[in-house]
Formats: structure tokens, sequence, C-alpha cells
């Protein structure tokens, strides 16, 4: 996943400091530590960190989509 998600921001321009806080939520939402960032982590990084509550619909979706 964490592969996915640089490749995403690096298909993008952003400039330094968007990808200084993407890089924060990142580690904020890889509670484990290991790199990876897992369903229960992602929710409850959405949870959080964007106040928001996904689905299990969701969450699958979101999944599959980078995983």
């Amino acid at each position: 996943m964490k592969e996915a998600m640089l490749a995403i921001i690096g298909s993008t321009l952003i400039d330094q400091t968007q990808l200084d806080k993407i890089k924060t939520i990142y580690k904020i939402m890889d509670s484990s530590g290991d790199g990876k960032i897992g369903s229960e982590e992602l929710a409850h990084g959405f949870r959080e960190i964007l106040g928001e509550e996904l689905t299990e619909e969701e969450l699958k979706i979101i999944m599959e989509n980078v995983d």
C-alpha cells in the first residue's frame, strides 16, 4: 500500500510541504509501524484524523484499489 500511495502522490504535482503532511498522516495511520496500512488502521485513521466513519464496503473498495 505504501508504494501505491507514493506512486499516486508522485504522479501529481505537489510541493514538499504537502508531501511532508502526507507522510506524517501515513505514519500516524500506520499504528503498527510495519510500513503498511491495513483496513483497521485505515478505518481508525479516517475516524481520528478526518472525523469520518467508513463503511465496510468503502473500506473494501479502498483496499482493493490500492493493494
